[in-house]
């Protein structure tokens, strides 16, 4: 007989309990970014591991984190896997806490949920709850209202968009720490993101805002960078002696030392490859907003280096399939899924719980709405395709 999930814990706990060096970790350590990714933190890279050990750990500590389920033989795998030492000391009691916690899930019985949604969230909700380890009822005809712009609405549970805690993140991030210092911000913004750009003009009236206009990015990208003039300058010395040949390298401004993107994804693919081309040495800062029309992870090459709200663990999980039909239909079903699993943690009846979502990491408790814990990640095709 195939033995249960209850039953191999106390197992766990006890090779657990042999770690007596190993400390409590009371709060789950999101080590989220491109230097090394969640999932990957966990792992002992001080132990020989083969190739194919290794992804199925990954997989299954994956599957652990996120909630997915895991079958009696994955935690069997795992038991096998953590006696082999190959899972960090000091990770050891979070991976129990969090088997835990996947124990109680799955013994919370069925999932009864209301929505109104429109025909391809309901689609996304259904395939959301048959990749479950776990029986659901599901009714279309009433409860919550889904809308229809799930990237940019306030999710049930939550306190703000997914968007908007992007925007809050870089907001924290760049224009705090730039207050007091004497280089300047540039906002490079498009029309139709106008009123975002005004809020942070009326916020932080000292820095630049740039806005794009037409299809000239090439002169755009000198005129906003200061290079036009130094070519124009160049341009007027050598009219004095055209028998002479002056060499020049365009040099930009000196004024400003990060440029936040407030652009789509057709712009952005566009015009970012030319600001880097003359800006190796500027931070660039942008929300997923930009990538959403990406039909395969490769794609995220038109913004290499820029720096984006996480998690990346979610663009790494991306970057396994393949082609897909866009990257905004894929943070769509991830955000529908997070709605799911905090469903799930609610009629469970857990009243605080570290959660790992695809979305990012949140500390739910009962009664209170959801903040995501995001971090800043600079994007890297070599983090993404080339790690195990």
């Amino acid at each position: 007989m195939k033995p249960s999930l209850t039953f191999i814990l106390p197992i766990l706990i006890l090779v657990l309990s042999s770690c007596s060096s190993s400390p409590v970790v009371k709060n789950i350590n999101y080590a989220d970014n491109s230097e090394q990714l969640f999932i990957d933190s966990k792992i002992n890279n001080q132990v020989a591991i083969s190739d194919k050990d290794r992804q199925l750990l990954s997989d299954i500590l994956n599957n652990l984190f996120l909630y997915k389920g895991l079958s009696d033989g994955d935690l069997i795998t795992l038991e096998s896997y953590i006696e082999k030492n190959y899972i960090k000391k000091v990770a050891l009691s979070e991976v129990a806490s969090v088997i835990s916690n996947n124990i109680k899930l799955r013994k919370s019985g069925k999932l009864k949920i209301s929505y109104l949604a429109n025909k391809i969230n309901k689609e996304y909700l259904i395939e959301s709850l048959l990749n479950k380890n776990y029986p659901f009822e599901v009714s279309f005809n009433s409860g919550y209202k889904i809308d229809v712009n799930l990237v940019d609405s306030k999710l049930k549970y939550f306190c703000s968009s997914l968007m908007n805690d992007q925007r809050a993140l870089i907001e924290t991030s760049i224009f705090s720490t730039n207050q007091k210092s004497e280089s300047k911000l540039i906002i490079v913004y498009l029309k139709q993101f106008e009123a975002i750009a005004n809020q942070l003009r009326e916020k932080y009236p000292n820095n630049r805002f740039e806005l794009v206009e037409g299809l000239e990015f090439e002169n755009f990208t000198k005129k906003v960078l200061g290079i036009d003039t130094s070519l124009s300058r160049h341009q007027d010395i050598q009219n004095l002696d055209r028998n002479i040949d002056i060499k020049n390298s365009p040099r930009k401004r000196k004024d400003f030392n990060k440029i936040y993107f407030i652009l789509d994804h057709e712009t952005g693919k566009s015009i970012i490859p030319i600001f880097r081309s003359y800006a190796l040495d500027i931070d660039f800062y942008a929300t997923n907003k930009i990538l959403l029309g990406i039909s395969n992870i490769k794609q995220m090459n038109d913004f290499e280096g820029v720096l984006i709200p996480g998690p990346s663990y979610f663009f790494k999980n991306i970057s396994k399939k393949g082609n897909i039909s866009s990257l905004k239909n894929e943070l769509d079903k991830a955000l529908i899924d997070d709605l799911i699993m905090i469903e799930r943690v609610s009629q469970a009846n857990f009243s605080n719980i570290d959660l790992l979502l695809n979305t990012g990491k949140v500390k739910y408790k009962n009664n209170s709405c959801l903040e995501r814990d995001l971090t800043l990640w600079k994007i890297s095709l070599d983090d993404l395709t080339n790690r195990s």
